[in-house]
């Protein structure tokens, strides 16, 4: 008895058209395996490969204006926004010849796959806001808006991710979820702070699967032009830092001010023509490729699937029973032995603590005398100005000496992180591997098949968080009587005093923030140890409750039969056989 699923990929026309029919097969075979969520997965993927449609998703720190923009695209303002973070769940913009919306739902128990509801474009807040759908609990798939607009009558498919960083956590793992299904990312950052810890994080993620990145700076219009440069410049080397290539320049912004109709065009027009090249040029290119990257996801999903079914089945009763007892045993195990490893790592922890602290202290005792060498020496080199803009003058020199100290110290004790934490991962991750190699050896060979002991990351992918404290208050009077004394300092050509309080500034953000720095680190350092437990976790436990799902699939077939014992092993060969047949025809 062969699969029950009949007909094979065609070879169509065009390439896009092959992997659309590629996609329509893998989503059917998914149905004949009860996978819903790579059927869903595999049929929406099809439809966006068929027509050309390829996600270009806005990403960035919550409130840095994504919606905006995305609505100053459109020419009219359509998506919800406010004063906290709005969005929660992804929302896609799409051509459509009048407006429109429908939002999808996770299949309910029982459900083959998830239906589609048109709603009102007023109602879209309801889904999609976190005021009306706190962390999602309505359980919504996806949410689609359409739109007359011609940047999007070629396929171009605009995305409103949630904000990364904000009180809810459930959004910024929305947008990690969405990350495969990128094929374009419009990087949306600003001047306060240039680019965030979580945003590098995403970004050098969607840089893994995806060359085209667009860079804007929004709000152009609420920055100096100095500080507009100074954040862009930041921005564009820590990206191209991460992900280890070159990114373009940042395109400066105001969607507010586009939205509006007024204020100065800025690099405006540049995003508007590198969005519309890319529609016309690469927009097909792209929604083939995501649809090749989604034809080896879900295949990879399926095999895995096929695999322990038929492993379940193959062994006696007997066998397969004591598979499960083994396998629940090992997880107890590797469960408790993980508690234990976490001494040692603990004990990592500690003497990264004692090193970052002496680096701290030998840094200071170099920075301090050397920012205040260049203090004095720019000091010597401002005339004509006394009083408050003195005052002013010397205290902005202040921050900017010990900005440029502490960003050169922070890529250093990074780089030290770095090292140090790979060198402590390959003890705890060696540790790891040779328990779950004793754990194979012993029976619970499952751990190795639903992937619990390997690609056990090693390095520190936690992003930094530090960001320079820049103080700008301290850098203006505090009180009318500060500024009458300096205004009388002024008058009698004194500097002293400013050079004095400059020096005594400059000395605060170097201990303040040389602090921040050393603790960063060790945030980052704490916070790789518990991803990777975490990750541990979450496949021994994964093991454990699909391997109870395999077990009753199991003991329901053999309770009917041998004769369907065999036919089900058939029938798992045969789709085997034509997942390989479909990706290996898509050339993934």
């Amino acid at each position: 008895m062969t699969a029950t699923v009949a007909g094979t990929p065609s070879d169509s026309a065009t390439p896009s058209a092959a992997v659309a029919d590629r996609l329509v097969r893998l989503a059917a075979l998914a149905a004949a395996l009860d996978a819903a969520s790579q059927h869903d997965d595999a049929a929406a993927l099809a439809e966006r490969v068929a027509e050309s449609q390829f996600y270009v998703a806005c990403v960035g720190q919550f409130k840095r204006g994504k919606s905006t923009l995305i609505d100053a695209l459109l020419g009219d303002a359509v998506l919800p926004r406010g004063i906290v973070p709005v969005t929660a769940v992804p929302t896609v913009v799409r051509y459509g010849p009048h407006r429109a919306a429908r939002v999808q739902l996770r299949p309910s128990a029982g459900a083959a796959h998830a239906a589609w509801r048109i709603i009102s474009v007023e109602e879209i807040g309801e889904f999609v806001s976190e005021e009306h759908n706190p962390a999602n609990e309505k359980l919504v798939a996806a949410v689609e808006v359409f739109e007359p607009c011609a940047l999007l009558a070629s396929g171009m498919c605009l995305v409103d991710t949630p904000g990364l960083g904000s009180v809810y956590a459930t959004n910024t793992e929305a947008t990690k979820t969405f990350v495969p299904q990128i094929d374009a990312a419009l990087v949306v950052l600003g001047a306060d702070p240039p680019i965030s810890g979580d945003e590098l994080d995403l970004i050098a993620r969607v840089a893994q699967e995806i060359e085209t990145l667009v860079l804007v700076l929004n709000k152009a219009d609420r920055v100096s032009a100095e500080e507009r440069r100074v954040a862009s410049a930041f921005a564009r080397q820590a990206i191209e830092r991460r992900i280890g290539r070159e990114v373009p320049p940042l395109l400066e912004i105001s969607a507010t001010e586009r939205l509006a109709g007024d204020g100065p065009p800025r690099d405006w027009p540049r995003l508007v023509e590198t969005l519309e090249r890319l529609a016309e040029g690469s927009g097909r290119l792209l929604a083939t490729e995501a649809g090749r990257r989604g034809i080896a996801r879900v295949a990879r999903q399926l095999l895995g699937l096929v695999g322990v079914q038929r492993a379940a089945l193959e062994r006696p009763q007997a066998e397969t029973v004591q598979w499960m007892a083994n396998l629940e045993r090992a997880v107890a195990l590797a469960e408790r032995a993980l508690d234990d490893l976490g001494y040692l790592f603990t004990a990592e922890q500690e003497g990264l603590a004692r090193r970052f602290a002496s680096e701290r202290q030998q840094f200071l005792a170099s920075a301090v005398p050397r920012g205040r060498a260049v203090l004095n020496e720019q000091a010597r080199r401002i005339q004509g100005l006394w009083g408050p803009s003195l005052r002013r003058r010397m205290m902005h020199a202040a921050q900017n000496i010990v900005r440029q100290e502490l960003v050169d110290w922070l890529a250093q004790q990074q780089r030290l992180a770095d090292a140090a934490f790979d060198e402590a991962m390959s003890r705890f991750t060696s540790e790891l591997e040779m328990l779950f190699e004793k754990l194979a050896s012993s029976g619970a060979t499952e751990l190795e098949d639903f992937g619990a002991g390997t690609s056990l990351e090693r390095h520190l992918t936690t992003p930094s968080t530090f960001f320079f404290k820049d103080l700008i208050r301290v850098a203006e009077p505090a009180s009318p009587l500060r500024f009458a004394a300096d205004v009388v300092l002024g008058a009698a050509r004194i500097r002293h005093p400013f050079e004095r309080d400059a020096q005594g500034l400059l000395d605060w953000l170097l201990e303040m923030n040389s602090s921040r720095v050393e603790h960063d680190v060790l945030a980052r350092v704490a916070a790789g140890r518990r991803e990777l437990e975490g990750r541990v976790r979450g496949a021994l436990r994964a093991a454990s409750g699909r391997g109870r799902e395999v077990l009753v699939r199991a003991d329901a077939l053999r309770a009917a039969g041998q004769e369907q014992v065999r036919a089900e092993l058939e029938r798992l060969s045969g789709l085997e056989a034509e997942i390989r047949f479909v990706a290996e025809g898509a050339g993934v």
